[in-house]
């Protein structure tokens, strides 16, 4: 069962209630002040609940983003939720943290049906709130808004930068656990790595706690490691299929559900790549399966090669 951190009180405990509903809360401002950051809320939420269906529970997403923020979270492939919760279950609140202090936005505590959801009077003790860390936009500057944007142009116009000096801000989050620079064809055997999945995997490549600097480099990192395994899972899925090995299966439900360790899932995927040992049969299921997490449409150009 996935368990996570309940960021009010630092303790792990099991996201889900035995035979209940759990209600996925992304909380954002709304305000347009800091899209990158609230896109990285809703894709938090969007993979939680992902984790969370996996292993059988029943989710529900409750998310009410205005429509710029909803068209962009559709581009990063981030499931539309519901506008209001239902009663009952547990509520898991995913929320934004300030830069600078540390600790949760509040734009989102009262008024709204995510404010309202976590006083529901379902008793002390029964929903679990979710940090997560900032984006810095760096160079990029932009977020895709359009999901058939294919050139690797992140943007539709807005600059997203929320006003903050990001110039001087350092972190490379482009080591997700193997070499992202290797002189792979980034076409992924059918066309161009789109803006919106590029964006999508540079946000899961660290911790949620992190903060991400989503700068330019970072951006063309995550496109090449797009575009090498896309063009690599067209390349397995010539080969016979074999099962998922139980050890790599169990290594990845290991990572996702403690604590919804996206980096650590993608981790078991760069081990995959170069076992020598497995065939590529089994390569193919493997990114396969743990695409149902990460929905980056890593089988999206079979029959390419």
């Amino acid at each position: 069962m996935l368990r996570i951190t309940d960021d009010r009180t630092g303790r792990t405990i099991d996201a889900a209630v035995p035979r209940g509903l759990t209600r996925v809360v992304a909380d954002v401002s709304g305000e347009g002040a800091d899209v990158p950051s609230d896109l990285r809320v809703l894709l938090v939420a969007d993979v939680l609940a992902r984790a969370l269906e996996m292993g059988g529970t029943p989710v529900v997403t409750v998310a009410d983003p205005p429509g710029p923020l909803r068209s962009r979270a559709l581009a990063l492939g981030i499931r539309p939720g519901e506008p209001s919760a239902v009663p009952g279950g547990r509520s898991v609140h995913v929320r934004g943290r300030s830069a600078s202090a540390g600790q949760p936005r509040d734009a989102a505590e009262g008024g709204g049906p995510q404010g309202r959801a976590e006083g529901s009077g379902e008793g002390p003790g029964r929903d679990v709130r979710v940090d997560v860390a900032p984006v810095r936009a760096g160079g990029a500057g932009r977020v895709p808004g359009d999901v058939d944007r294919a050139d690797g142009d992140t943007g539709d116009g807005g600059d997203v930068s929320g006003g903050r000096d990001v110039s001087d801000v350092g972190g490379d989050v482009s080591d997700v656990g193997g070499d992202v620079s290797g002189g792979g064809d980034v076409s992924g055997g059918g066309g161009s790595v789109g803006g919106g999945a590029v964006w999508r995997l540079a946000l899961l490549v660290r911790p949620r706690s992190q903060a991400v600097e989503l700068d330019d480099a970072a951006l063309a990192s995550a496109r090449e490691l797009l575009g090498r395994w896309r063009k690599a899972v067209a390349v397995w899925a010539t080969s016979p299929s074999k099962p998922v090995p139980e050890e790599v299966r169990r290594q990845l439900k290991s990572a996702w559900e403690d604590d919804l360790d996206v980096p650590a899932v993608l981790g078991v995927l760069h081990r995959v790549e170069s076992d020598p040992g497995l065939p590529d049969g089994a390569r193919f299921e493997t990114y396969a399966y743990a695409d149902r997490l990460l929905g980056l449409e890593l089988t999206r150009d079979i029959g390419t090669v």
